[in-house]
């Protein structure tokens, strides 16, 4: 999936830079058209705008386990041609277990286990008019995350803990110039973005069963450099725009081993995109869209994705859309290169078993892409309904995957093979962590993203909006959606994996669905949501099949909007701690099943905001005999 902000694509780990920035988006639109290189399409966040006048707005939100939120903005114009949009924002809340005394693997006497994480950010955006039909914009934004996260595993003899929170932190600043003009009925534009950041975490106390051990930590620095070019124009029955964007990326990795920093030089990574669309309005109901993408990417090569569409409109009531999306395409080049994970901070699942270790991603290779949909809307009396039909098979696709650690090459151990799983063995007998409990070497997995897999998506999605009265609606929900690999790495078929041709991944569940009513009071101003989300089998958290209920009060009052909201109301598998439960039992390669421990639910939480926006006072300009006095 491709990533923008304010209509510019943004590049690098886009992950720290819109986590910590949610507070300061106004929006997002989502395009689902596949491009080379996004073949999920591509989100857009937006944010403020500069305005000609005066406008400011003010949010505060509190809630339980420590959540607030507070936000200030305002806009308007310094000068008859320069704007300004300024907003700063603030996130907290404390961890879930924060607050609770119990005893883990670091021996100490139960003490108070305390976390939390904040994110503040701030943004800056000038709009300067340098006549009637071009434009300067610049825009900035600044995010800091800090994280103090408590390990809630309790998949070991003790919860695991080595005697102090591990202390993350992450910050980015991204910055962008555009320049949009208006040539006859054409609209031109460039850019030039900037983003960079840092990330990391520290373990600067680790304690397992009463010992000290080697400190652990990794940290993460980046940039990137973009920029772009794009066009749009309407004439007659067509539609064209053209879009062009290079990006370069690098960074660099520090991270203990046994205690022993390494730092590893992230390889350079350049990638560049054009496309090209024209959509063409044949007649009154039928209109055909015809796109081009060109992408090239270090090490998966370049590639191709040419994409027809049909939107048919043969009456009133119904709406049949199609595509047909053909060609190549690279996703994101992800590849990271770390060392691998020492034995203290592998996952152990004692009662599985299993451990589980990080490695390094491979590079990317060249991909293919077929993907074709089909959709049908239909307009009754009271709402609609919408079908969509989809399939793609992705070739030399990524995939994150736990590996048998007895299929990994020999060159991925620095002192060899069986040194690692001795100390892997070591750190699992300790008395607080597995003790007694037989260490299985077969169920030792490496976590990693494979590439050169094939990928099959396919599946349908039902939604629709009913009138169930004059102020209140349902919108109800329903998906299938199969995901699976038709080719596998030699690695997955090697003893103990618990991948298989054809079989649905894990962590995808096949149905999803929903239904939402939105009630509205006019005469008391009031609105009422009231919202329920069913999840199958082999879901994130490796639960039984679950449906959590949410609901909502909206006040409109004479200052402002106030927002009432609880999630989770009959607090559906919540807990303390991660825990093995057996549920969803998957067959392995050599005999046997294999089962995840099961992350449960958020708790039951709720919030109240207040948001007030004000604006600047304008009186009404002097008429008639008054003001030709005044003048």
């Amino acid at each position: 999936t491709g990533y923008s902000l304010n209509g510019l694509r943004i590049s690098g780990p886009q992950q720290g830079l819109l986590g910590s920035a949610q507070s300061l988006f106004t929006g997002a639109s989502v395009n689902f058209a596949p491009t080379a290189g996004y073949l999920g399409g591509t989100i857009n966040y937006q944010t403020l705008r500069p305005t000609k006048t005066w406008t400011y707005s003010s949010l505060g939100t509190i809630g339980n386990f420590g959540a607030s939120t507070y936000s200030f903005s305002a806009t308007g114009a310094l000068t008859p041609r320069l704007s300004i949009a300024i907003q700063h924002a603030f996130d907290a809340r404390d961890d879930f277990i924060s607050g609770l005394s119990y005893a883990d693997q670091s021996s100490l006497p139960p003490y108070l286990h305390q976390g939390a994480n904040t994110s503040r950010g701030d943004l800056l955006r000038f709009n300067y008019t340098i006549d009637k039909r071009t434009n300067a914009e610049f825009f900035g934004v600044l995010t800091n995350g800090n994280f103090s996260s408590i390990c809630s595993d309790f998949t070991t003899l003790l919860p695991c803990g080595y005697g102090s929170v591990t202390a993350s932190a992450n910050q980015n600043e991204y910055g962008s110039l555009n320049l949009s003009s208006l040539i006859g009925n054409v609209q031109v534009g460039s850019y030039l973005g900037v983003n960079t950041g840092r990330y990391g975490s520290d373990q600067g106390l680790r304690i397992v069963s009463g010992q000290s051990m080697t400190p652990f930590s990794s940290h993460d620095t980046y940039g990137s450099l973009s920029y772009g070019a794009y066009a749009s124009v309407t004439a007659r029955r067509h539609t064209g725009s053209l879009d062009a964007y290079e990006n370069g990326f690098g960074g660099t990795t520090i991270q203990t081993y046994n205690g022993v920093p390494i730092t590893v030089t992230q390889p350079f990574l350049r990638s560049s995109e054009l496309s090209l669309s024209d959509k063409v309005k044949s007649n009154d109901k039928l209109a055909l869209t015809h796109s081009l993408s060109y992408a090239s990417a270090t090490g998966s090569g370049s590639s191709l994705v040419v994409s027809e569409s049909a939107d048919w409109e043969p009456a009133k009531a119904d709406v049949y859309e199609a595509s047909l999306d053909i060609g190549a395409a690279q996703p994101n080049y992800n590849q990271t290169l770390v060392p691998l994970d020492d034995a203290l901070s592998a996952d152990f699942d004692c009662y599985g078993p299993s451990t589980y270790v990080d490695g390094s991603s491979e590079p990317a290779v060249k991909q293919s892409y077929l993907n074709y949909t089909l959709s049908w809307q239909h307009t009754f009396r009271g709402g609609n309904v919408k079908i969509d039909l989809y399939r793609d098979n992705e070739g030399g696709a990524d995939q994150r995957a736990s590996v048998p650690i007895d299929a990994e090459p020999a060159s991925m151990f620095p002192s060899g093979l069986d040194s690692y799983l001795a100390q892997l063995k070591n750190a699992w007998s300790l008395p607080t962590v597995c003790g007694k409990i037989p260490f299985q070497p077969q169920r030792v997995y490496v976590t990693q993203s494979l590439t050169g897999l094939t990928r099959i998506n396919q599946g349908y999605d039902i939604s629709g909006r009913v009138s169930l009265g004059r102020n209140v609606i349902a919108l109800p929900t329903y998906s299938l959606g199969s995901t699976c690999l038709s080719s596998l790495d030699p690695r997955l078929l090697f003893a103990g994996s618990y991948y298989g041709l054809g079989l649905q991944l894990p962590h995808k569940p096949l149905r999803r669905a929903g239904l939402t009513i939105d009630a509205i009071q006019p005469k008391s101003r009031v609105e009422l949501l009231l919202n329920a989300q069913f999840t199958g089998l082999n879901n994130a958290g490796n639960l039984p099949a679950f449906t959590v209920y949410n609901a909502g009060l909206v006040f409109f009052p004479n200052v402002g909007t106030i927002t009432l909201t609880e999630s989770n109301l009959f607090g559906t598998h919540t807990g303390l701690f991660t825990q093995y439960a057996g549920v969803y039992p998957m067959p392995v390669v050599g005999g046997g099943t294999f089962s995840f421990a099961t992350t449960p639910l958020p708790p039951r939480q709720w919030a109240l905001t207040w948001r007030i926006p004000w604006s600047q006072h304008k009186s009404k300009a002097a008429t008639g005999r008054g003001a030709a006095a005044k003048t």
